[in-house]
């Protein structure tokens, strides 16, 4: 089922337990000391956790982009956990970008 609010598309989708949540995409960009310091693997570990979608990757300009879907709850553990980042990271910024959902079947770390 799909729904649209304001001008993004919502996937609303089925759990296994029967219940609707709605899927959305979030377009991250977080920057700061955020490579080199194995913040990929964990924004890895973290999505796969909140059973999250999406990918992660480094930016030519030294920050980290990441697309992830879910329901709203878990995406925004996610996002709080961006603004703290890995162990050894330093996050400066966090800019968060709303997209219409294009179902993603895993979490990846892309090169």
């Amino acid at each position: 089922m799909q729904e649209v609010i304001g001008s993004t598309p919502i996937i609303s989708t089925k759990s296994r337990q029967g219940t609707f949540f709605l899927t959305l995409r979030y377009c991250i960009t977080i920057r700061g000391v955020v490579q080199g310091v194995y913040f990929r693997k964990f924004t890895l570990e973290k999505a796969i956790e909140l059973r999250l979608t999406g990918f992660v990757e480094n930016k030519d300009d030294g920050s980290v982009y990441c697309e992830v879907e879910g329901d709203d709850a878990r995406v925004q553990l996610f996002m709080d956990w961006c603004s703290i980042g890995s162990p050894m990271s330093q996050v400066t910024s966090v800019e968060v970008k709303r997209m219409p959902a294009i179902i993603f079947q895993n979490f990846e770390i892309r090169d």
